[in-house]
């Protein structure tokens, strides 16, 4: 880039490079003494911008598609979901046309610190939740370890942010449930929660049963599948598969449903 002599005797320079998100933009120095002493800004500015830069650009966004595309091939719907809702609604409006070959462990802490102070319904996000989305970002980057020539992931060398909250769980008692219970006279619904508070199970493992998993002799449900906005899967772990043993008073009433 040239340099500039201005009307006042002073030199400037005036140039335009690519950031790293993938952005030009432009900058310009002015009142320096001399042509000598702002050719050596602009040099030395050119220096500070190269440290640590790849010739290669490869977006984050670019790369998080790449890997939901690789992922989804590989996942259950219920997992594809939850990666695309951390990628849309966190990690890509965030880093967006970062260049992954640039990043740094500065530029995750500075994410941590942005999502610390992100409100949601005027609440902040659990920690436990930046953590989830701290994880699927780890995951993006070692995707492109593997696949796209990233020398390193500074998601896991920066580390995961601190969880100091406390769990809260919200559950009824069995008062409660029994409060609720009487107040109904569906049998189809009296089935389905007594069986789900009895059993313990997922609601989605619930809506995949059939009278093929149910074993009204033995005293226990199959749980082999689950039911995903409407569609039957295996379930999303293979420890899901399993034997649930329930109580007899809720044998009777699986009985007393099915003849119903």
């Amino acid at each position: 880039m040239p340099v500039y002599e201005a009307s006042n005797g002073t030199w400037y320079v005036k140039l335009s490079y690519i950031d790293e998100f993938g952005d030009r933009k432009y900058k310009t120095k002015r009142n320096l003494p001399t042509r000598g002493k702002a050719r050596k800004w602009e040099d030395e500015f050119f220096i500070k911008l190269q440290e640590g830069e790849s010739s290669d650009y490869l977006s984050f966004t670019v790369l998080s598609e790449h890997y939901i595309e690789w992922y989804s091939k590989r996942r259950k719907p219920s997992s594809i979901k939850t990666i695309k809702n951390y990628v849309n609604n966190h990690l890509d409006p965030y880093f967006k046309k970062m260049n992954v070959y640039r990043m740094s462990t500065k530029d995750i802490l500075n994410f941590h610190d942005h999502m610390t102070n992100k409100m949601f319904r005027d609440k902040p996000l659990k920690k436990g939740y930046i953590q989830d989305v701290h994880t699927a970002l780890s995951s993006i980057l070692n995707h492109g370890v593997k696949f796209y020539d990233l020398k390193k992931n500074v998601a896991a060398l920066a580390g995961n942010i601190e969880n100091d909250e406390t769990p809260s769980w919200d559950y009824w008692t069995l008062n409660e449930f029994e409060y609720f219970y009487n107040q109904v006279d569906d049998i189809l619904i009296k089935t389905y929660y007594r069986l789900l508070f009895f059993s313990g199970l997922r609601h989605g493992e619930l809506r995949a049963l059939t009278w093929n998993d149910v074993n009204l002799i033995d005293g226990y449900v199959d749980i082999n599948k689950t039911n995903y906005n409407g569609k039957v899967h295996t379930p999303k772990t293979k420890t899901s598969i399993r034997k649930v043993y329930i109580p007899k008073h809720v044998i009777n009433l699986l009985h007393e449903y099915k003849i119903w």
